[in-house]
């Protein structure tokens, strides 16, 4: 991360850590240091070394949220309120954190996955969405009930757009279909160390072309989140977001 951050002058500057860490006090002081000792500081240096006139923007992004019950009891959070929650709490503790390092040099945010992933649970997941347009909740997971899927990767897309620009995202465009199904397909052609072919295996992933296959979402659901990202982070959509202008 460290060369990374050397390699080039940032504007803005999209970090995520592991769940385990964001969630767990204890974990969460391990990474408090390399902010604190490694990573901030080379980012107020790479400020200066650049001479960047604005300070560079921190955006912490929030962990996806798992649906699965089984893995979030084993990292100590059973209850899915409680799990994001504790990832709201940790997300929000890095960018305090940030924030007070060099406010001259670095400013913070975060980019509110969970709480977007959790929103849409109490506003869709009802009868009004579930059906062939709608946008049932179980549409974020991908078959593992822990993975993010194109529904949800698209809702991060928007809201990264949105936290880093200040700007509502475009709307869905069909092209962006096919480009998915293309990226998939060459990404799962990828040849892969044994470690990382055995856990594919042993997740029944192998089999299926799950990555260039699984279904994306409508025109409509695709605005439906697009509209979320919008009303969690930027005014209410109105006619002069809808473009991806900056709202009024």
């Amino acid at each position: 991360v460290e060369s990374l951050i050397r390699s080039s002058a940032w504007n803005v500057l999209v970090l995520q850590d592991h769940e385990e860490f964001v969630t767990n006090q204890e974990l969460r002081q391990v990474s408090r240091k390399a902010l604190r000792e490694k990573y901030l500081p080379t980012l107020v240096l790479n400020n200066k070394k650049y001479k960047q006139q604005q300070p560079t923007k921190v955006l912490f992004l929030q962990t996806f949220p798992y649906k699965s019950a089984r893995l979030r009891e084993s990292i100590g959070l059973g209850g899915f309120e409680e799990f994001t929650n504790a990832l709201l709490d940790g997300t929000a503790d890095y960018s305090n954190l940030t924030t007070e390092f060099a406010p001259t040099r670095i400013t913070a945010d975060v980019i509110p996955m969970a709480l977007a992933v959790e929103t849409a649970l109490l506003d869709y997941d009802s009868e009004d969405y579930i059906d062939d347009e709608g946008l049932p909740w179980t549409d974020l997971y991908q078959r593992d009930n822990v993975h993010p899927s194109p529904h949800a990767t698209w809702l991060q897309a928007c809201l990264i757009v949105c936290k880093a620009t200040g700007r509502a995202p475009p709307v869905w465009d069909l092209g962006l279909e096919t480009e998915w199904r293309q990226r998939a397909r060459k990404w799962h052609s990828k040849p892969r160390d044994d470690d990382t072919a055995r856990r594919y295996e042993a997740n029944d992933l192998r089999e299926h072309d799950v990555f260039s296959n699984m279904r994306l979402p409508t025109t409509r659901q695709a605005e439906i989140l697009r509209q979320l990202a919008c009303r969690l982070i930027l005014a209410p959509l109105s006619s002069d977001t809808k473009s991806g202008s900056k709202p009024g």
